[in-house]
């Protein structure tokens, strides 16, 4: 039994002794995707020691390119904001340029030092100089920028980071580092008028996978206060910030490429809403799935759109499980698709004992819409819909083939939802017409 003790021990003593070394892998072409919230709440105070309070929520994504060279970029992209200011109770909500910062290198360190002290700031990625031991820390410098009339000094300090141990996170073996924030040294040049302080104080916890060598999740918080007594100027602050990412999927860029070239082969390209219907009618016709998987949204557009969509609800904040959900629908959509397929061809028979293979295609048309109200998501979405009609002659009568949920991603046209519906010439006029009446009641109504 002391034999077992002892040799759990070393073994023990070994997994903590051993050194880990925190590096991105940037020798092949990835996309880390991530999720990004951010919250912030800005106090000022004047001369007269009046204050005035801001708030700001915002979240988007992070998504860090390796261009497997050993460096990659960072880009901000679907960034929205909310900022409400509690003296005038004025919300606004603003849509953010996207943001590229160039060049991170695996060590988590930028080619540029200029954007090494810019980004910096933000200390949501932070990695280790060197090796390190469960229990051995490193002090990472950093600066905060101070203008000071046409100079720009620093306030110094470090942010310390602590390899605490591992932890199960999220389903992965992460190594958790602690950070903590401490800059404070304001270096004041000679003969300087006024009072000038620059402090910046925080804590951060960092779940780095080592395997994959990425950050899984980061959460940072830090306190920013500054002050500036001139003769000419005052501003006094203090900025508390909040920062969590959250890794969403790896993607393998060169796999990627190399599937819409073999995709390519068979697939006949979709540049239009009327290249969509036309793949509908042979899917109905021939019942080839492929004919249908071939003209379908992707997951990864899908979830695109919604991180798009998301700026237009700062209620939703849990991104991750919206992905669930849209992972899940999606699953069920492809599961589903034949038995919706089979649906409206059964309504054709039925109903007008209406052959789609024997009938022929007058015309199609369609009008685009901004915004449509999908389903059992209880939201709206906004994009580029073509709410798309296919004008069918059978037997001699005319037949309406309407085919509502063609969407544009990314320049590209995509059936978003196989929902179609089938209508004759008196079904086509009744609707028509109450759409008109209802139209006209609802202008009514705001009069």
């Amino acid at each position: 039994m002391k034999k077992i003790i002892i040799v759990f021990c070393i073994i023990m003593q070994f997994s903590c002794n051993k050194k880990e070394e925190f590096q991105f892998d940037f020798n092949t072409e990835k996309e880390y995707v991530y999720s990004i919230n951010q919250t912030t709440h800005i106090v000022k105070t004047d001369r007269e020691n009046k204050s005035s309070e801001s708030y700001i929520s915002g979240k988007g994504m992070l998504i860090i390119e390796s261009k497997a060279n050993n460096l990659a970029d960072l880009r901000f992209e679907d960034f929205t904001s909310k900022t409400k200011n509690s003296s005038t109770n004025d919300t606004l909500f603003k849509i953010e340029d996207n943001q590229v910062i160039k060049n991170l290198k695996s060590d988590g360190t930028f080619l540029s030092e200029k954007t090494q002290n810019s980004f910096g700031s933000l200390k949501i990625i932070p990695l280790p100089t060197k090796k390190l031991s469960v229990g051995k820390s490193d002090d990472i410098p950093h600066a905060l920028p101070l203008r000071i009339n046409d100079t720009t000094i620093n306030s110094t300090g470090t942010l310390k980071l602590i390899f605490s141990g591992y932890e199960t996170f999220k389903g992965k073996t992460c190594a958790v580092l602690k950070g903590t924030i401490n800059i404070s040294e304001l270096e004041l040049p000679k003969n300087s008028n006024g009072n000038y302080k620059l402090s910046e104080f925080g804590n951060g916890t960092y779940y780095f996978d080592l395997e994959k060598k990425c950050f899984v999740s980061t959460i940072v918080e830090f306190e920013t206060k500054k002050l500036v007594d001139t003769k000419n100027t005052y501003v006094n602050s203090t900025i508390t910030n909040r920062f969590e990412i959250n890794l969403l999927e790896v993607r393998d860029v060169l796999k990627e490429e190399i599937n819409k070239i073999n995709n390519s082969v068979i697939e006949i390209p979709e540049n239009t809403p009327n290249d969509v219907a036309k793949s509908v009618i042979e899917f109905l016709v021939e019942k080839d799935t492929l004919k249908y998987l071939n003209i379908a949204i992707p997951l990864e557009k899908q979830k695109k759109l919604f991180a798009y969509n998301m700026r237009f609800n700062p209620q939703e904040n849990d991104t991750t499980a919206i992905y669930k959900r849209l992972e899940q629908k999606y699953t069920d959509r492809t599961d589903n698709f034949l038995v919706r397929a089979g649906y409206i061809l059964e309504i054709m028979k039925r109903d007008n004992d209406f052959e789609i293979e024997k009938a022929t295609i007058d015309t199609m048309y369609y009008k685009i819409e901004k915004m449509v109200q999908y389903g059992s998501f209880s939201r709206a979405i906004i994009a580029d819909w073509a709410d798309l009609t296919v004008e069918m002659t059978y037997k001699g009568d005319k037949y309406y083939l309407e085919i509502p949920q063609i969407i544009n991603v990314d320049n590209k046209w995509h059936l978003y939802y196989p929902a179609y519906y089938f209508r004759d010439q008196r079904g086509k006029d009744f609707v028509d017409r109450r759409v008109i009446e209802l139209k006209e009641q609802a202008e009514e109504f705001w009069k």
